[in-house]
């Protein structure tokens, strides 16, 4: 039996006409392995996969009651084209949605999952341009980054990869 998924959806801006915002979902129900803590165990279960190591979304993320609508990704100094990602949280009916958790991550400018210098093992496997932000009460949620580049040697475009995470649902 499916569960049906909640009414929040998620508005994206597009990077331009060679690359698009993703969001994370759609399929059927499954529990996530995060056990991060009890965090994490109270935002489970992970509805709308396939999704590869879901549980990652979780790995490192600040208490919800530390996260804002604005967060940044890319450090100020980090190379790249500067990029403002924006998007809202709505309901069915268009109604904004507050505290909707937004979990984004991308390549560097050069297309790949940049590390930080913890040692292996401790490292995020998404990279450090990573981030959440909570939409507040009008549902809106803003990321500073930078422009991410596509995998190299592919033809797949420059994106980034967001994951909906809805507290208590």
């Amino acid at each position: 039996m499916r569960q049906p998924l909640s009414a929040a959806a998620l508005i994206l801006v597009l990077l331009g006409s060679t690359g698009c915002a993703r969001a994370q979902g759609a399929g059927g129900p499954e529990r996530s392995k995060a056990s991060a803590g009890a965090a994490s165990r109270a935002l489970e279960p992970v509805v709308g996969l396939p999704c590869e190591n879901c549980e990652l979304v979780f790995k490192g993320m600040p208490a919800v009651a530390a996260l804002t609508s604005a967060s940044r990704i890319a450090p100020a100094k980090e190379p790249g084209q500067p990029m403002r990602i924006v998007g809202r949280t709505l309901d069915a009916a268009g109604k904004p949605v507050a505290g909707v958790i937004v979990y984004a991550y991308h390549t560097n400018d050069r297309g790949f999952y940049p590390t930080d210098d913890r040692p292996p093992g401790q490292r995020a496997i998404h990279g450090r341009l990573r981030g959440w932000a909570i939409s507040d009460n009008e549902g809106r949620y803003q990321f500073d980054t930078v422009r991410p580049a596509g995998y190299p040697d592919t033809d797949i475009p420059s994106h980034v990869h967001m994951h909906v995470i809805e507290v208590g649902r």
